[in-house]
């Protein structure tokens, strides 16, 4: 699979299931770089401790309970290609398949 982070990890997301037709897709935001140096320092560059950073509860990033968006179904993608999510290349080691991890995230959906 080519849908990965920049250290090769399986890009993951995370889902809310919601009560009516609506869909809400945050795409996380991040920095990005555009070489290996650039990359070094870079701290979102894999999947695998994702789920310590993650705070996903209804409500929590989205509205209260009460607002527009509180039955929508919620999915949340972790950003860890460092390309804005829409590269689709491989440098040396490193993978930015931002672009392949949104095609993958809404072919699952």
């Amino acid at each position: 699979l080519d849908e990965v982070c920049n250290d090769g990890s399986p890009a993951v997301y995370y889902f809310s299931p919601g009560l009516t037709s609506t869909w809400v897709v945050y795409l996380e935001g991040g920095g990005w770089c555009h070489d290996l140096s650039d990359c070094g320092n870079h701290s979102l560059m894999s999947s695998v401790d994702s789920s310590e950073y993650l705070d996903f509860k209804r409500g929590t990033l989205f509205h209260a309970r009460d607002g527009p968006l509180a039955d929508a179904h919620v999915v949340w993608a972790a950003y860890c290609s460092s390309d804005a999510w829409v590269g689709d290349a491989r440098v040396g080691d490193a993978s930015f398949r931002g672009s392949r991890i949104v095609d993958a995230l809404f072919d699952a959906l």
